[in-house]
C-alpha cells in the first residue's frame, strides 16, 4: 500500500510541477532613446516570438520611452524597437520566468545615425562687380569650402577678356576669325 501511494504522490507532483512550468508567464519591459539621445515617446516595440510560430504584437512606448509587457510564454523573443523616421534597432531576448528583463534600445548608435555628420554652411556674398547673387556654401572643419555658391561652377574673367570675346561673337571678322 505504502507503494501506490508513492506512485500516486509521484504521478500528482509530476502533474503539479507540469502545470507550473507550463503556466509560468514572462514579464519584458523596454526603455527606448530615439536617435537625439531623448526617450522615444511614442516609439513602437515589436515582440515577435522565435521559438514557436505566434503573431508578432505592437506596444507603443510612454511619454518616458519605456513600455512593459506582462503574462508572455516563457521563451525567445525579438524585439525591435522602431522610431519616426523609420530608424529601427532588434534585440533577442530568452524570457524566464518570474524574471522580468529589461532591454535597452540605444538609438543614437545604429547604423542609420553613425557617421552621420550635420553640414556647416556659410553665406557668401556675391563678388563685387557682378550681377551673380550669393549663396551658401558648405565648408568643411577648417572653414574651407568645398563647393562654389549655388552649386556652380564659376570661370572670372578680366574685363578685357570679356570685350575681346563679346567682339569676336558680335563680329568674327573684326577679331581675326573666318
Amino acid at each position: 500500500m505504502s507503494n501506490s501511494r508513492l506512485v500516486a504522490v509521484i504521478f500528482c507532483s509530476t502533474f503539479f510541477l507540469l502545470g507550473n512550468a507550463f503556466g509560468q508567464k514572462a514579464a519584458i519591459q523596454a526603455d527606448v532613446k530615439g536617435v537625439d539621445g531623448r526617450p522615444a515617446k511614442a516609439a513602437q516595440v515589436r515582440i515577435e516570438r522565435q521559438d514557436k510560430k505566434t503573431a508578432p504584437m505592437l506596444v507603443k512606448t510612454d511619454w518616458r520611452g519605456r513600455m512593459a509587457v506582462a503574462n508572455l510564454e516563457v521563451g525567445t523573443y525579438k524585439l525591435t524597437a522602431i522610431v519616426a523616421g523609420g530608424v529601427q534597432s532588434s534585440q533577442i531576448v530568452k524570457a524566464q520566468a518570474q524574471k522580468p528583463i529589461l532591454v535597452t534600445f540605444d538609438l543614437t548608435k545604429t547604423p542609420a545615425t553613425v557617421g552621420k555628420s550635420k553640414k556647416k554652411l556659410v553665406y557668401m556674398p556675391a563678388p563685387t562687380g557682378t550681377r551673380i547673387g550669393g549663396g551658401w556654401v558648405e565648408v568643411n572643419d577648417d572653414g574651407q569650402a568645398t563647393t562654389t555658391p549655388n552649386g556652380q561652377n564659376v570661370d572670372t574673367v578680366s574685363g578685357d577678356s570679356l570685350q575681346r570675346l563679346n567682339t569676336h561673337i558680335s563680329n568674327p571678322s573684326a577679331a581675326g576669325g573666318h
